[in-house]
């Protein structure tokens, strides 16, 4: 009889766990049927957990590798132009020079150099007249006041030097000193350059002239030196 009703238990014991499976189911269905019907919007941090915002954060220690840098962009539109920046500091003052032109005058006291030439022949139907022989000088810089003639003086070899010229390449203010290199049968030069003689002021140079003393073969060179009045 016991037996019997065990059996019957145990029966009724497996017949019954389908029905507890069953009704687990239908439970948790509607379970889910009844939190489905509620949606929750989440609008802002407040509304979480602190313990679930620090695991969603995590830690810098937790946190995963640094990925790859994506590629660079294209070039942005450029931008407007700036206002002007100030104006800088007047940088320091060059040196002193003198900015010299063909017009520009020789100053007062300084000297300019160059050369001169001339040649010719001579007359062998005159008598005691075989000419003159002449060259001219264009003065790099012009003079503001032309040299009197009686201030141009010829230095003929084998001197090489005379009152008022102290040698190559000098001369005293106001004089125009012709030192001969070369000379042959000519006496000492002369020269006009002044208003009075038709030259234009400033004056621009001065015309030379040697007269022949001898037949033979006239000629003369050399280099000049004038210093301005």
């Amino acid at each position: 009889m016991l037996n019997h009703r065990r059996g019957g238990l145990r029966a009724r014991l497996r017949h019954s766990y389908p029905s507890v499976a069953a009704t687990a189911a239908l439970l948790f269905s509607m379970s889910g049927a009844a939190l489905a019907a509620h949606h929750y919007l989440i609008t802002s941090t407040h509304q979480i957990s602190p313990k679930v915002l620090r695991a969603l954060r995590g830690s810098g220690a937790h946190r995963g590798p640094t990925g790859p840098q994506g590629a660079t962009g294209s070039q942005g539109a450029a931008g407007p132009q700036g206002a002007a920046g100030p104006q800088g500091a007047t940088g320091p003052q060059g040196a002193a020079g003198q900015n010299l032109t063909a017009e520009t005058t020789l100053p007062s006291g300084q000297s300019e150099s160059g050369g001169f030439a001339a040649a010719g022949g001579w007359d062998p139907g005159s008598s005691g007249f075989f000419g003159y022989i002449g060259t001219g000088i264009t003065y790099t810089q012009p003079l503001a006041t032309a040299i009197e003639p009686t201030h141009i003086i010829d230095v003929q070899r084998p001197a090489t030097s005379a009152p008022h010229c102290p040698g190559v390449g000098r001369a005293e203010r106001g004089y125009l000193c012709l030192y001969d290199f070369v000379v042959n049968d000519v006496e000492p030069g002369y020269g006009y350059s002044t208003v009075s003689e038709g030259f234009s002021s400033p004056s621009p140079g001065v015309a030379l002239y040697w007269a022949v003393k001898a037949a033979g073969e006239p000629w003369v060179g050399g280099e000049y030196t004038v210093t301005a009045p």
